[in-house]
């Protein structure tokens, strides 16, 4: 076949990618970019727009545990924040939400305030230690992202929780999505997006979390106890299997979360005293190897 020949199906090919919005002209541009550069400017938009594609928060289920948050702003009742979690899907990291909101953790959200507000963005709130604790890593599940308003979610390290005000993505780099505020407090979530902050982002008025525990999906029920529920009285064994995986994955990482504040305190102590700070290599590996703290531990229990 002559060129005239190989122009018209060069041109034929170059028709039909731009049905999909990508040209023959485009692909020969790229590759001369990738052999300079060794990046494919294609392969880079197809990375970045899968990182960036919605992925929905699952759908409300009132079955799931609820927790609830009153909130006072200026020392004055705001609201009842009710929050849905999802145990079933990241039982480890939910359940550890559930439990620091029901009295169970040593570092109960109660009394925590809101430290960072950011308009059309997220409220991080909590104790904020200064350094991360210890031990403590917490891995997300790749199906929940911040990809809608009132996503509410758990730092990797344990430090503190944030309540999202609408989709960003980016925060999933630092925390863990464990469940969403519910249909009925979204309008408490908008008021708080509309706070005046100061030039750091704090906002201008003290909001805090009077009271938090358990409660109904309604938010009208304080259930008691910090533990889960129970077994059921027709439970299966599959289902019975199920449950105690989730609350021993819970019992570790709230015990490693006790254990990570201990060495905390007493290394803040020892830099009071002068002594050397620091945890002993040989005392850390040891807290590893009884509490199983391996990321892909985590993983495999949060994809159960």
């Amino acid at each position: 076949m002559g060129k005239g020949g190989t122009k018209f199906c060069g041109d034929a090919v170059g028709v039909r990618l731009k049905s999909v919005g990508y040209t023959l002209k485009d692909a020969k541009k790229d590759m001369e970019s990738f052999l300079q550069t060794g990046h494919h400017p294609e392969v880079e938009r197809l990375k970045t727009k899968q990182a960036n594609a919605v992925v929905l928060l699952p759908e409300a289920s009132t079955a799931r545990p609820h927790v609830y948050m009153d909130l006072t702003i200026s020392g004055k009742p705001a609201g009842r924040l009710v929050i849905e979690l999802f145990e079933d899907i990241a039982p480890g990291p939910a359940a550890l939400f559930r439990n620091r909101c029901a009295g169970a953790s040593a570092d109960s959200f109660q009394g925590s305030h809101i430290y960072k507000l950011v308009r059309e963005q997220a409220a991080w709130g909590g104790h904020r230690p200064k350094r991360t604790k210890a031990g403590v890593h917490i891995r997300s599940h790749p199906s929940l992202r911040h990809s809608e308003k009132g996503a509410v979610s758990l730092a990797r390290s344990g430090a503190d929780f944030l309540w999202a005000f609408n989709r960003a993505l980016h925060l999933d780099e630092t925390h863990a999505v464990v469940g969403r505020v519910t249909e009925a407090s979204l309008p408490l979530l908008d008021r708080l997006n509309g706070s005046a902050t100061q030039p750091d982002d704090s906002p201008t008025s003290r909001v805090a979390v009077a009271r938090c525990g358990l409660t109904d999906a309604a938010g009208s029920v304080e259930l008691a106890g910090p533990g889960p529920e129970g077994a059921p009285a027709d439970e299966t064994p599959e289902a019975a299997r199920t449950r105690l995986a989730r609350e021993a994955e819970a019992a570790r990482l709230g015990l490693r979360e006790a254990l990570a504040t201990g060495l905390d305190r007493k290394r803040k102590a020892g830099e009071e005293d002068g002594r050397p700070k620091g945890v002993a290599p040989g005392r850390r590996g040891m807290m590893e190897s009884l509490l199983g703290g391996s990321d892909s531990d985590s993983a495999a229990s949060d994809s159960a």
